[in-house]
């Protein structure tokens, strides 16, 4: 693979068309590959021709050939190459490598490429055939022209190439951070190491299979970052534009593999927006109506997340009317100006809406509007279920499946039948969420699925309690040994035939063995509780097997062998030591507790709990606080809350054990409010459980040691549970707490938005919460952002 890169302009072509004689300069290096084709075809008569003439000694002749040669099109580049290989003249070499780069520009132009100045990568070719990848980028870049790039596949050989289905990245990362090493990481890219930064921009593209002729090209278009917002030009100056492509080629029987990595890259320098810039509203509209390429729907994108929002200065009308233009016809177009109609209208005329939408038949809202839909509207949604598109039956099933809605199960449950194997999919996961008894539709299903699917169809059996479905699970166990443990886990939760689970006991596989051994204390079959407590006294079973007996003898809640359970607590290994605990627990005597109890507070700690001590300890609490006595409890639990010495997530499993008792309970959390380690987690467990008793002092929000999406949930949460929270509780909002980037209207977004009823919404005045109509909140936000204030961002 090679690589070359390139900057130049428009001007730069012109200027460098009238000087070419007595010098070359190679743009693109042709390495072939280890399959490269070679020549198959002669070059065509009438470009044969142009060659010939344009080495004529005459000015004029050359002159007629240069001009023919700037007239060809895109659909003679592979003439183009053949020509260029054909001939051995340096400078007809290079007259032919800058019409092969005016043809691409052209059309890296007509799919979205911005700007005067531009830079070039060129990757391969691959084989077998000559695919050629080709970076396009602008040189510089502002907020209107936007961090973006083209990728032009090219097919430069003789016959037919397929490009398999793949996943491009394309990514950008301040120029400066490259100062240190970059680190590959498959998960994530490029990553910065040393004194570098870790963060990037990606966009990822999944493009289906596609097939080049001799000469067609195929583009694809990237904007940085579109689908969250702008680059904020300025900070930093340079970024630095890679790709990360790996698909297959095919050609006849011949494969082969086209791969390019983030390396080498190209930089863009950014340009901070000027006021003129700001002016493209008139360009979204041109571009809301007509079909759109996937270049300009990135384009359209792009233009909706900058700082400048030109769709503010489109009519709710324009809107609608580009909205519904493209509702019929493009499901993706449709649904980006549908997300300007929410960003851009008033919460509940934007729902009133899209519900209007819904009424009428449009499907295109169901999956952003389910769960914000009126009770009322939710039979609109029926008819959807017998659409002719699966896409449309899928995001149906899906809507009602997150409203919960039981009301057409019957039906959706036929639709485990249903042809497409993704409405099948969400169906079944429908049916599980709702528990609708259906075991006999969703059984032939287990002949027919396989790998994670197949366990999820278990799942929802399970779910459901599709015990009369028992044999027909069985039958699995020969056809699908893969999958043993699964079937034998699911046999023993819906109370299955103890002699096939035993039978498994004895299995040289300890997947299947620790299933079993699972399913037996889900059967409840306490007759086998010495013999499971044997497994866990073995030397020499696996460590998954003796977790799964130290699991059964829970469920099995065997008293007899808590002295062994204790054991194991003092000196096994600390995976294993969360499920101890749990087992004490579930059996819940008194020498069971007192153990639970000194491992939380760290006494007689284990010699290996080294590992995860605050979970180890807080999973003790947790088993011991639902085991005590309500008279016990709340002293119990206190003490350790009182306890700064305790660590802090045992003192939030302390908070969360005193949550279900009541008055007493929600005293002592009160009393964490005070703790800036502790605030965050009492709100949470007060609004969660106990918020009725509030009425005992006034509420005082901990503002300087939680995030004000905490405390917008939390209010949500009291305004759900009845509670009125009046201005006095909220207290006092330093400035200094809140993140510079996010003030003001980021910040108090959940504030306004989530815990306020629609005609009323919170604002800041001097420090102090005021609460006031949604208007002048609105108002008062956009004041302070339109501000040239310091801290503005």
């Amino acid at each position: 693979m090679s690589s070359v890169t390139t900057t130049f302009s428009a001007e730069w072509l012109s200027a460098r068309r009238a000087g070419l004689r007595g010098f070359t300069v190679a743009l693109l290096v042709a390495m072939a590959g280890p399959f490269a084709v070679a020549q198959e075809t002669p070059v065509p008569e009438d470009l044969a021709e142009i060659v010939r003439d344009l080495g004529s000694p005459s000015f004029e002749v050359r002159s007629i050939a240069q001009e023919r040669l700037d007239s060809l099109d895109a659909a003679r580049l592979g003439d183009l190459r053949r020509a260029k290989e054909a001939t051995s003249d340096a400078e007809i070499q290079e007259r032919l490598d800058l019409a092969i780069e005016r043809i691409q520009v052209e059309l890296a132009r007509r799919n979205g490429l911005r700007g005067e100045a531009f830079s070039h990568l060129s990757f391969g070719p691959f084989g077998p055939g000559r695919v050629t990848v080709h970076l396009y980028a602008p040189h510089k870049a502002s907020g209107v022209v936007g961090v973006h790039c083209v990728l032009l596949f090219a097919n430069e050989g003789e016959g037919r190439v397929g490009i398999g289905h793949q996943s491009i990245d394309v990514a950008a990362l301040p120029a400066a951070s490259f100062q240190s090493h970059v680190r590959q990481d498959r998960s994530r890219g490029p990553v910065m190491c040393g004194n570098g930064i870790d963060y990037w921009w990606q966009d990822r593209l999944v493009v289906e299979d596609f097939a080049l002729a001799p000469g067609e090209t195929r583009v694809f278009t990237f904007y940085l970052n579109a689908g969250f917002g702008s680059f904020r030009f300025g900070d930093d100056k340079q970024v630095e534009i890679g790709v990360r492509l790996s698909t297959r080629l095919v050609r006849g029987m011949r494969k082969g593999r086209l791969f390019v990595d983030w390396e080498p890259r190209t930089t863009i320098e950014l340009d901070p927006a000027t006021d003129g810039e700001a002016a493209v509203a008139q360009e979204i509209v041109e571009l809301g109506m007509r079909d759109l390429t996937q270049g300009e729907k990135q384009r359209l994108r792009y233009l909706l997340a900058t700082e400048a929002r030109p769709q503010e200065r489109l009519s709710p009308s324009a809107i609608q009317t580009l909205y519904e233009h493209a509702a019929g016809r493009d499901v993706e177009l449709a649904r980006i100006w549908l997300g300007v109609i929410y960003s851009t209208r008033p919460q509940e005329e934007a729902i009133e809406y899209a519900t209007s939408r819904i009424r009428s038949g449009d499907p295109t809202p169901l999956p952003g509007l389910a769960l914000d839909m009126p009770r009322d509207a939710v039979p609109a949604i029926f008819p959807f279920l017998d659409a002719k598109s699966p896409d449309v039956r899928s995001e149906a099933i899906q809507a009602l499946t997150w409203i919960e809605e039981p009301r057409p199960s019957e039906r959706v449950a036929q639709l485990l039948a249903d042809p497409d194997e993704w409405v099948r999919l969400v169906a079944l996961r429908y049916v599980g969420a709702l528990r609708v008894p259906c075991g006999d539709k969703i059984a032939p299903l287990l002949k027919e699925w396989e790998g994670d699917r197949f366990c999820e169809l278990l799942n929802t059996l399970v779910a459901i309690g599709a015990r009369d479905q028992v044999p027909a699970i069985v039958e699995q166990l020969p056809r699908n040994r893969v999958f043993a443990s699964s079937i034998l886990r699911a046999v023993g939760k819906l109370g299955g035939p103890a002699d096939i689970v035993r039978g498994y006991l004895d299995s040289k596989n300890s997947f299947e063995r620790a299933a079993a051994v699972d399913a037996l204390g889900d059967l409840g079959l306490a007759e086998e509780a010495d013999r499971i407590a044997g497994i866990l006294e073995s030397p020499g079973e696996n460590h998954m097997v003796k977790t799964a007996a130290i699991r059964a003898l829970g469920k099995l809640h065997s008293e007899k062998h808590v002295a062994l359970l204790i054991r194991l607590a003092k000196d096994d290994s600390s995976f294993r030591l969360v499920w101890t605990c749990e087992a004490l627990g579930e059996i819940g005597t008194p020498e069971a507790v007192a153990r639970l109890l000194d491992i939380a507070r760290g006494l007689h700690a284990p010699a290996q709990m080294s590992w995860d001590k605050e979970t180890i300890r807080s999973v003790a609490l947790r088993e011991a606080a639902r085991s005590l006595p309500a008279d016990r409890a709340v002293p119990e639990l206190a003490g350790i809350l009182a306890d700064t010495g305790v660590l802090r997530r045992v003192r939030e499993a302390a908070l969360r054990g005193l949550a279900p008792h009541g008055p007493a309970g929600a005293r002592e959390i009160q009393k964490a409010l005070d703790d800036p380690a502790l605030s965050v987690a009492a709100m949470w467990e007060l609004s969660r459980y106990s918020a009725p008793t509030l009425v005992e002092r006034p509420l005082r929000v901990p503002w300087p040691y939680v995030g004000e999406r905490t405390v917008g949930n939390f209010l949500g949460h009291l305004r759900a549970a009845g509670i009125e929270v009046t201005v006095e509780d909220l207290g006092t909002i330093e400035e200094t707490h809140i993140r510079p980037r996010e003030w003001p209207l980021v910040s108090l977004e959940d504030l306004l938005n989530d815990t306020c009823g629609l005609g009323e919404g919170f604002i800041l005045v001097d420090r102090q919460v005021r609460v006031v109509p949604r208007a002048r909140a609105v108002e008062f936000y956009r004041s302070l952002l339109l501000a040239d204030a310091p801290d503005r961002r």
